[in-house]
């Protein structure tokens, strides 16, 4: 059958990224106390060893054309392996594997020889791959040489977690396992240019630099707090803006809405919930709470899962939904992507017609629209729209997935398979205007070139957050 003949898409090409992939887990009774808890009545149990993509980054936009379609994109394996391919062909263009970093701790290393695994990867400026580590190196790969440019350090005994680029991709936000936020010039990484130590208290999970708003930074973390940061300022106390509370670890989070102030926030948290915040006042918008994942199985449409059943042997049946993967705003919309334990998924997005109070969207500058599904039988099941169902091409959990158009006409999914499948998509971004950015400087400054190493608060960050804009509120004339 042809796409727009079936409720659901087939992967158009797959890759495997490897031949030893981790072997799927068993579902077993939730109350055992193992893996985790899935549709509120099994457990998926943990893979057995191999090897599987850990994560995915194409280089939409690094170079300066957000519009035009990725030149390249980069895996990252468990085995410590940096895999690149050519996004047309989707053959390998590169294959990397990051040095040992020899001040971390060896159990930051796993049992592929000693070789330290990829946390995050991302596409920086000037033709560049940059990884973090686990074991606590930042890497700078030269696409165009095809070797490392040059490589910085956290300080020991601390894992990078995760990374985000700022200031026309030159100043890098790496996030740690020990509540930090350090700061790199990616041109001279050798050099931390300074942290932020005092406004988290657990694992640093999400670093996102405002697309609109130039130095604006938000961090997430394990301890539930969403902080957002001004970074243009000198100090972490006087760049703290607003701390949220999720109340939940935060695993995702990022900025959407159409407002100018790009103060609109999600999070996906590690309980499989999502929720919405104004970052500005740190009031929640809406939170869907833990029936998240029964609304995203009830928005899928009972064709789906009938024709899915049909036209694979063994049948696969695809009506639940058991963990979130990760969201993306784009072009006007906030985009979800959430699977089940069998490798299938399905892409959702919040949608039109009705919009969230609390000072965001309608007639006031705009803001988040959220779509309605009008053919939804109850209210409950009224906040995600289906878009597409993709099915047969993972055999295990769908860890990341990347837009590989500009449109989102197709999209690809990395897996603990060690699979990377591509998908065409029937979805149309609605006709929704971009936001306006602010009338701030783009290119790194003098706040952080000037202040190297600065941090502010001690060893015991608990609260330091909330006390910092304590201190601020009642030190305001």
């Amino acid at each position: 059958m042809m796409l727009q003949d079936k409720p659901f898409s087939t992967p158009s090409r797959t890759l495997i990224t490897s031949f030893t992939p981790r072997k799927p887990g068993s579902s077993r009774p939730a109350n055992d106390g193992k893996g985790m808890v899935v549709n509120g009545s099994t457990n998926i149990a943990p893979s057995e060893d191999g090897d599987w993509v850990l994560c995915l980054a194409t280089d939409r936009g690094a170079n300066g054309n957000g519009n035009a379609p990725p030149e390249t994109l980069a895996c990252a394996l468990s085995n410590g392996e940096v895999q690149v391919y050519d996004a047309q062909r989707l053959h390998v263009a590169r294959c990397y594997r990051p040095p040992r970093n020899l001040w971390s701790d060896h159990n930051y290393r796993n049992r592929h020889h000693n070789v330290s695994t990829v946390n995050d990867l991302k596409y920086g400026p000037q033709h560049s791959l940059v990884t973090a580590g686990q074991d606590g190196s930042i890497n700078v790969f030269d696409l165009r040489k095809g070797e490392i440019a040059s490589q910085g350090h956290l300080p020991p005994g601390q894992q990078a977690l995760c990374m985000e680029f700022g200031f026309d991709g030159y100043l890098a936000a790496v996030g740690s396992s020990k509540a930090r936020v350090h700061f790199f010039d990616l041109r001279k990484p050798s050099e931390i240019l300074g942290s932020y130590v005092d406004s988290h208290r657990d694992d640093i999970t999400q670093v996102s630099f405002s697309k609109t708003t130039p130095g604006l930074l938000l961090t997430a973390s394990e301890d539930g707090l969403m902080c957002l940061f001004d970074a243009t300022q000198p100090t972490e106390e006087t760049a703290l803006k607003s701390v949220v509370n999720v109340n939940a670890p935060v695993r995702k989070a990022g900025f959407c809405g159409n407002n100018i102030n790009n103060n609109t926030l999600y999070a996906l948290t590690g309980n499989e919930t999502i929720s919405i915040w104004n970052g500005e006042n740190s009031s929640l918008i809406h939170d869907f709470g833990w029936e998240s994942r029964q609304q995203l199985s009830a928005a899928i449409p009972h064709t789906v899962a009938t024709a899915s059943a049909s036209a694979f042997s063994p049948p696969t049946v695809h009506n639940t939904i058991d963990y979130l993967v990760d969201a993306s705003w784009e072009h006007g919309e906030l985009l979800v992507l959430a699977g089940s334990a069998t490798g299938n998924t399905s892409l959702f997005r919040l949608a039109q017609h009705t919009n969230f109070h609390n000072g965001i969207g309608g007639s006031n500058g705009g803001g988040l629209s959220i779509h309605f599904n009008n053919n939804a039988a109850t209210p409950s099941q009224s906040h995600f729209q289906h878009l597409e169902s993709f099915v047969g091409g993972h055999r295990g959990v769908v860890r990341a997935w990347c837009p590989l158009t500009p449109l989102c006409s197709s999209l690809i999914t990395a897996g603990e398979d060690a699979r990377l499948c591509e998908w065409h998509t029937r979805y149309s971004p609605a006709a929704i205007p971009p936001p306006v950015a602010s009338p701030a400087p783009t290119t790194l400054g003098s706040s952080f070139l000037g202040n190297k190493r600065s941090s502010v608060g001690g060893e015991d960050s608990m609260y330091g957050s909330e006390r910092r804009l304590r201190h601020k509120a009642s030190s305001s004339p």
